[in-house]
């Protein structure tokens, strides 16, 4: 890939709209540019899908296709780890991605889909009849309860609090924090 997507131009606003609305900014992008877009931030251009094919697409690019953008992966290290599969490039990347992939194929896929529905229909029995809620919650609970079963391999329903309290902790340390610019 020689160009990247069409997306707003402007990093320092573009970077200020993401960290206040993330949602609304991501929704306005792609009405406006469409899918996927380039998110110029303050650390290089990142490019956004949220189509399955669009990640198909990135995912299954020779190794060497997004090296040669400036995104500078200095901030996003603190957040995910040096060897996050999303900073790794060249072979190093296409060998990481193949060992992750194993698992998300055909009859896996099938257990996680079973995993997924079994964890939600457990989340809505939580509900309260009339009751309000935010839907956010319900979602993240379905999404962290799954990832610790899937991905963690936790099969204890005793542990899991103490998992999530770990995971909940370290997301709200970092949770409206604004990179600052490197440069």
């Amino acid at each position: 890939m020689s160009k990247l997507p069409p997306g707003p131009p402007l990093a320092v606003l573009q970077t200020a709209r993401h960290f206040l609305n993330p949602y609304d900014f991501y929704l306005s992008c792609r009405r406006r540019y469409g899918d996927p877009f380039t998110f110029r931030t303050l650390q290089g251009p990142v490019v956004v899908t949220g189509n399955p094919e669009g990640v198909r697409a990135i995912f299954s690019a020779p190794p060497d296709t997004f090296g040669s953008f400036s995104f500078r992966p200095d901030v996003v290290k603190l957040f995910l780890g040096e060897n996050s599969l999303v900073l790794l490039t060249g072979e190093r990347h296409k060998a990481e991605r193949q060992l992750l992939a194993p698992p998300f194929h055909g009859a896996r896929m099938r257990v996680y889909g079973t995993l997924i529905q079994d964890t939600a229909a457990q989340e809505l029995e939580k509900l309260v009849p009339g009751a309000r809620f935010k839907m956010q919650d319900i979602v993240q609970a379905i999404t962290l309860a799954v990832i610790l079963r899937a991905v963690f391999g936790v099969a204890d329903a005793g542990r899991e609090p103490l998992f999530l309290g770990a995971i909940s902790d370290v997301v709200h340390s970092v949770t409206g924090r604004v990179p600052a610019p490197c440069g």
